[in-house]
């Protein structure tokens, strides 16, 4: 004042800390493991409680993950534009003073990559592809395309997140089939993948019927059945196993058919069926006969009722066996 004099009096300014976010990019692929800190941002006062807010949100504004540590670590779902923003915010003799920074960060969709063999062999009938994919973005969701290599229609399917799937298809002719899969997550496709396969003819599975006893004379129907995975046509031959000549024609597989045959004499026999595809594969079966004598029946004499000592008498007699 005027005459001289004077008087101090202390003011604390309590300073807006400043939020800073530190990452490796601005711009990342999906499945990459993004990584933030807030190292650079101002320290903290004496006897400062600081606290640290993440808030990461996509381009929908949908908040995605939060975080309360000084370093986030986040996975994003899909490829989108993400904004992280950082809210830092000190405490000091009971006021509360806030800095927040946002930054945008980019993430790249990656296309989907199809696993399954290369090269597989097996018979004719159905095959099971197992197919299973690497998706980088958790929440895509990915179809399949698959072509059989056999001229059918190709075949789409969509896969759970679990991203596998068996998938069946019949190959009912041998040769070599190239089977082609891609993987679609609805932004990009994925490479072809091919796997080779090798169909080999499968051999007739054949029945001959039931084993049977029968007497000598009776009519036995043998019962038979082949069944083939493959298109192929068959000649059956039925060899009775009592020296007769056997006796072929062509048969259709998976539809049943009867033989018929007679056996002369008692005995046991083996009745065997082979068939023979048009690939050249061989099926065999078996049935067991049991044939029994028949008692001769209808015994009839005829002859005079009396005779003289000496005199020749005619007598006949007839039998069925």
């Amino acid at each position: 004042d005027p005459g001289g004099a004077s008087s101090q009096s202390e003011v604390t300014v309590e300073a807006l800390p400043v939020a800073v976010i530190t990452s490796a990019s601005a711009s990342f692929n999906e499945g990459d493991i993004l990584e933030f800190t807030s190292f650079g941002s101002s320290a903290a006062a004496a006897s400062t409680d600081r606290t640290y807010l993440w808030t990461i949100t996509d381009g929908q504004s949908n908040v995605v993950t939060e975080s309360s540590q000084p370093l986030l670590r986040f996975q994003p779902p899909t490829d989108d534009v993400y904004t992280v923003t950082l809210v830092i915010v000190d405490a000091l003799g009971g006021e509360m003073v806030a800095g927040t920074v946002s930054q945008q960060v980019v993430v790249a969709n990656v296309p989907p990559t199809v696993n399954m063999a290369r090269r597989v062999q097996v018979t004719e009938g159905a095959y099971l592809l197992d197919v299973s994919v690497v998706e980088p973005g958790s929440a895509d969701t990915v179809q399949l395309g698959i072509d059989w290599g056999d001229g059918s229609p190709n075949q789409s399917v969509d896969l759970a997140l679990a991203r596998h799937a068996t998938l069946a298809h019949e190959y009912l002719e041998q040769g070599q089939y190239t089977i082609i899969v891609t993987a679609n997550d609805g932004q990009q496709l994925s490479l072809p993948t091919q796997l080779l396969l090798d169909v080999v003819n499968a051999a007739p599975v054949v029945s001959a019927g039931a084993d049977q006893v029968v007497v000598d004379g009776d009519v036995v129907s043998f019962s038979a059945l082949v069944v083939d995975l493959g298109s192929d046509t068959h000649t059956v031959t039925w060899d009775f196993g009592d020296g007769s000549t056997p006796i072929s024609y062509a048969a259709v597989a998976s539809v049943p058919f009867v033989q018929d045959y007679t056996y002369a004499n008692s005995g046991v026999y083996f009745a065997t069926l082979t068939v023979v595809d048009s690939e050249g594969a061989v099926g065999l079966a078996t049935a067991r006969i049991d044939v029994s004598n028949q008692s001769p029946e209808n015994l009839e004499v005829t002859g005079p009722a009396t005779v003289f000592a000496g005199e020749a008498a005619m007598i006949t007699g007839t039998v069925r066996d």
